[in-house]
């Protein structure tokens, strides 16, 4: 077998981001303060790779174009 994935879950919480409409980060004690992601490691003969599923952050307002297309789909 030339290569085979492995999957490992690993708990990561969010330290900062590079969006300026994003950086606010909810401290609220009843909110988890983690997040569980996917850590999927590739190997192959010559070398191994892993690659994380993302994390996404929220926006404090919702995006006015999205709310267009939803009402759209309603």
């Amino acid at each position: 077998m030339d290569r085979y994935h492995e999957e490992d879950v690993r708990e990561v919480s969010p330290a900062e981001t590079s969006y300026p409409k994003c950086v606010e980060i909810n401290t609220a004690s009843h909110l988890k303060k983690t997040a569980e992601v996917s850590l999927i490691k590739v190997t192959r003969f010559t070398n191994t790779i892993s690659l994380v599923n993302p994390l996404s952050f929220m926006t404090k307002y919702p995006c006015p174009s999205a709310r267009k297309s939803s009402k759209k789909s309603d």
